[in-house]
């Protein structure tokens, strides 16, 4: 009676022992005598994955519980057909298969990937934290670049205004054409048409005709010595203001350019009724402008004061 109890108290504790170290997957070694396993490792090493599955599904459909086959499937998964969503379920199975046992080499492998896939799923869905993290690192690389251009942008800026305050600077120390002052009196034997030193207003030359002054100002503009009474071209260039108003069309009038003009300015200041009649084309009006003096406006350096162009 006693040798019975005491082989039953043994058969106990062993499957005590049994039930609290849990079933070790990797002394299993079902998957290695299962000809599925075998077939789908095949079909792995010579790349053949989505058969490799099936073989690895079947041998699965024999045995649910290999946590082994589970573990393959999902690096399978994971590493190979790049489906994280069904890498997550294979590993979580073979973390579940393997819970008993956490020292188990398996259940650590599989808990790596797991965490790498779930950044992988994680990276596929809209508006994800990863998604948004790259798109913010790509607006913040745009912003710097951005700041760079407009940090060069404000030093050129500098730079010309500079040359522009200088060459005003120069332009105002310059004397003025209708300057008086004892030099700017008539000389008795300077030759007719000429202007007197120092600036003033020309002597009248030979053929007659007094010195034409432009209606918007700027310089007088002499009749020629031959008497034939067309004014010569304003120093600045441009049209003559009386002369040329018989090739000016219909409608048009001439405009001397005064210091500081610009097109926007002049189209303003000539054209304000026209301007809201055509409903504030005043680029229409700048193109028309730049139109009827192509000739004179080659570019803007050329709006110079005296210079006299046509407004049509």
């Amino acid at each position: 009676m006693h040798r019975y109890i005491g082989l039953f108290f043994a058969a106990a504790c062993a499957m005590l022992l049994a039930g609290c170290l849990g079933k070790d997957p990797n002394l299993d070694f079902e998957d290695a005598r299962n000809p599925h396993v075998k077939q789908a490792q095949q079909y792995a090493a010579d790349k053949n994955f989505p058969e490799a599955v099936k073989s690895y599904q079947a041998a699965l459909g024999h045995n649910p519980d290999l946590a082994v086959v589970h573990y393959d499937i999902g690096k399978l998964y994971a590493e190979k057909i790049n489906n994280p969503l069904y890498a997550l379920y294979h590993l979580q199975r073979a973390m579940d298969l393997t819970a008993s046992a956490p020292n188990n080499p398996l259940r650590e492998q599989a808990k790596q990937l797991f965490d790498n896939q779930k950044m992988a799923y994680a990276a596929t869905m809209p508006d994800s934290p990863i998604d948004n993290a790259q798109a913010f690192e790509k607006v913040q690389h745009d912003l710097e670049l951005a700041r760079g251009q407009i940090s060069a942008l404000k030093e050129e800026l500098r730079l010309e205004q500079a040359k522009v305050a200088k060459l005003e600077a120069m332009k105002d120390q310059q004397p003025s054409l209708a300057g008086g002052g004892p030099s700017s009196a008539a000389d008795p034997n300077a030759p007719p048409g000429t202007t007197p030193a120092g600036g003033g207003i020309p002597l009248p030359p030979a053929g007659g005709g007094a010195p034409v002054l432009p209606a918007g100002g700027g310089a007088p503009v002499l009749p020629p010595a031959d008497g034939s009474g067309t004014p010569a071209l304003p120093p600045g260039g441009g049209l003559p203001p009386a002369a040329g108003a018989s090739n000016i069309p219909d409608g048009a009038k001439t405009y001397t350019i005064q210091k500081g003009d610009t097109l926007w300015k002049i189209a303003q200041k000539n054209y304000k009724d026209r301007d809201k009649e055509r409903g504030g084309d005043i680029m229409g009006l700048i193109a028309k402008i730049k139109e009827a003096n192509k000739d004179v406006l080659v570019n803007e350096r050329s709006l110079k004061p005296g210079v006299v162009i046509v407004l049509p």
